[in-house]
């Protein structure tokens, strides 16, 4: 598994837990505080590290994107 992968696969578990919280009606703080106990204090870190990378890999692509639009000719104007 890479990291993108691994990232992924940490915010989906989040996202899951953040989900069941909702289902259960708990508060923002009483979800803080499940999150905390699942994943250790350091959970904040780590999802805030995957999103960074996440979007640094999204920015590199939209550049490369951007380059290959530019260069090319015919682009459609709506």
């Amino acid at each position: 598994m890479n990291m993108d992968d691994s990232s992924a696969s940490y915010i989906h578990m989040v996202h899951h837990l953040i989900e069941e919280c909702l289902i259960f009606n708990m508060s923002k703080e009483e979800c803080m505080e499940a999150l905390s106990k699942h994943f250790g204090m350091s959970w904040k870190k780590r999802i805030r590290s995957s999103l960074r990378l996440t979007q640094e890999t999204e920015t590199k692509e939209l550049q490369t994107w951007r380059k290959g639009e530019g260069s090319s000719s015919g682009l459609m104007h709506t």
